[in-house]
């Protein structure tokens, strides 16, 4: 399957796609059986990645904070 037809599909999977274009995606995946596997497996993975939390390390916000605290003296002192 082409980059471009890729790329198609996972717009269409992220709702980034036109009406128009979602349309045709449609249609075509009605008759081409690995597109619409692609466009399943996508959607899959999709909701998985969608499903995951991740949070900063302590160590990268004490960090944001420490900057922001230098930063922020900077701003004043000028």
């Amino acid at each position: 399957m082409g980059q471009t037809i890729t790329n198609d599909i996972l717009r269409l999977v992220y709702k980034e796609t036109n009406r128009l274009e979602r349309e045709i995606l449609l249609q075509e995946m009605e008759y081409d059986e690995e597109m619409k596997e692609q466009f399943q497996l996508f959607k899959s993975v999709g909701r998985e990645l969608d499903q995951l939390k991740k949070e900063p390390s302590s160590a990268c916000v004490d960090f944001v904070l420490a900057y922001s605290k230098r930063n922020s003296k900077m701003l004043k002192a000028c």
